[in-house]
């Protein structure tokens, strides 16, 4: 016997003296991002950031990268949709992954490389104009910016001294079996991080 209990739960009830079970029909939705290109203005994002915005968390989004990175407005206003959807979020790196494109790809939940992926990381670039004043209080406010842009998804990716050389100028190139070792290498640090974690905050027990 099947009762009703909301518009998304059931209870099956097998026999009277035996224990039931619930169940429910769960829908989920599988979106693909090309990105291909360089990274563009905002507005140019505004569908993404839209179905990011109501994906469920029985969603998965997958990113498709093959780009040489771009601009970093464009990549903020990605960053911040990835963070708050509800949804997985897959990079797909097939190609070219430079720059922006390679934050962009770690940000996401899981990353994933190709047999092709291939991948650059550098500090950012920008250039301002105006007086040399508000040159200085514009370039010291995107250092900021860009520094923590580039610690936070290079963290167990790259090695520290790796990261400092990359903040102070340094290219560094990555073929795509480097690629996957590194990605391994950081699923290994964040489970290490997460136990360090549990056993900081351990959870109730009987």
């Amino acid at each position: 016997m099947t009762k009703k209990l909301s518009d998304d739960l059931d209870l099956i009830s097998t026999q009277p003296d035996q224990l039931g079970y619930f169940f429910e029909t769960v829908s989920s939705t599988q979106y693909t991002v090309p990105i291909d290109e360089g990274i563009m203005e905002p507005s140019y994002y505004r569908g993404i950031v839209n179905m990011l915005s109501q994906a469920n968390d029985q969603d998965v989004v997958i990113f498709r990268i093959n780009s040489p990175g771009g601009r970093m407005d464009g990549l903020l206003s990605l960053l911040d949709a990835i963070e708050t959807t509800e949804a997985m979020t897959i990079a797909d790196i097939t190609g070219e992954c430079s720059s922006a494109a390679s934050i962009l790809a770690l940000n996401c939940d899981q990353c994933v490389a190709g047999r092709r992926a291939e991948m650059l990381n550098h500090e950012i670039r920008y250039g301002v104009g105006g007086k040399n004043s508000d040159n200085l209080s514009h370039v010291q406010h995107i250092k900021k910016i860009s520094d923590k842009l580039i610690r936070e998804p290079y963290e167990g990716f790259l090695e520290d001294h790796e990261i400092e050389s990359v903040l102070n100028g340094k290219e560094l190139f990555l073929d795509s079996d480097e690629i996957i070792e590194r990605l391994n290498k950081r699923e290994e640090y964040r489970k290490e991080l997460a136990t360090l974690s549990d056993e900081d905050n351990p959870g109730l027990t009987d």
